[in-house]
């Protein structure tokens, strides 16, 4: 690829490892902080580790350890093999520290555990965001094949998160990452996880006619929130445009979702120096779950 495309693809991968260490220090938090869009001050913006998992500085969670399970299938296989995926995601769920209970549960099954997690849910139906903080790898390999592109985030999310919501989510999110990896502005990186969103939506619930009435929900759900994207408060809970990571929550999700979507409208090069230092240096993963695995993608 050529070198300012290269920085992009590396940028979204890394931003979501970056993100995730800045996060998971006030992961589980609860601050007293205003409501959007007031601004923070002296938002979080050091890599300082500890938080509810006593992480040392630079170290990552779930988000980024199963985005490498991801990403290094993806690399071996050259392509998207359902089975290697799903058989690294319960190999690492063996050995991980910090595993989603949506995601723990569904692994449990010998196979379509999302769906049977999914449909096993009376009441409302589970729709957690475990399948969307590992999904970037997904966007970067492939950036150029729309096709590809929606029916591989379908698919992955499907494994453990088979509720409409996240998987048309992670169509979305997908559709922006390869934007933002093609050079695209941030105008442009929304209009194309709309794109794609609705190529998404065309090609499933006329196809699955058994759960149309959740698919079209789902879809819904995920075009109003893109149009609250463009809003001046689009009513978010947990994240601002300062300091989002301040306000808690899941904050390490929150930061390796945001962390990968700036990375790949800015590149691996905007990532301060000192972030990238301490997570690429970190100690205490198994090199399979470190973060230099998703760099090995490119």
């Amino acid at each position: 690829m050529p070198e300012p495309r290269t920085d992009r693809a590396r940028g979204a991968l890394f931003g979501l490892a970056v993100g995730d260490a800045l996060g998971t220090t006030l992961e589980f938090a609860r601050p007293d902080v205003p409501s959007f869009p007031t601004r923070l001050e002296g938002p979080h913006r050091t890599i300082t580790g500890a938080g509810p998992f006593r992480l040392t500085a630079g170290e990552v969670t779930d988000d980024t350890q199963m985005a490498c399970c991801l990403a290094a299938s993806l690399t071996e296989r050259d392509a998207f093999d359902a089975s290697d995926v799903l058989s690294r995601y319960k190999r690492w769920s063996l050995v991980a520290f910090d595993v989603g209970l949506q995601t723990r549960a569904a692994l449990s099954f010998a196979a379509d555990g999302g769906r049977a997690v999914w449909e096993r849910r009376t009441g409302e139906k589970p729709a957690g965001n475990g399948s969307l903080m590992r999904t970037a790898p997904i966007g970067v390999r492939f950036a150029e094949d729309d096709d590809a592109r929606v029916a591989t985030s379908w698919a992955d999310s499907s494994l453990t998160h088979f509720d409409p919501r996240c998987l048309f989510a992670c169509v979305a999110f997908n559709g922006a990452v390869a934007a933002g990896v093609r050079g695209a502005s941030t105008v442009e990186m929304l209009a194309a996880a709309t794109h794609d969103l609705e190529a998404a939506r065309a090609r499933y619930v006329k196809a699955r006619s058994h759960i149309r009435a959740e698919l079209t929900s789902g879809a819904r759900a995920i075009a109003d929130d893109l149009r609250f994207a463009e809003a001046p408060d689009p009513h978010l809970e947990s994240v601002s445009s300062e300091g989002g990571l301040d306000r808690g929550g899941d904050a390490d999700t929150n930061g390796a979702i945001t962390g990968a979507l700036l990375g790949a409208r800015h590149g691996e090069k905007a990532i301060p120096a000192t972030w990238r230092d301490r997570v690429l240096n970190a100690r205490g993963l198994e090199p399979r779950y470190h973060p230099r695995v998703l760099l090995e993608m490119i």
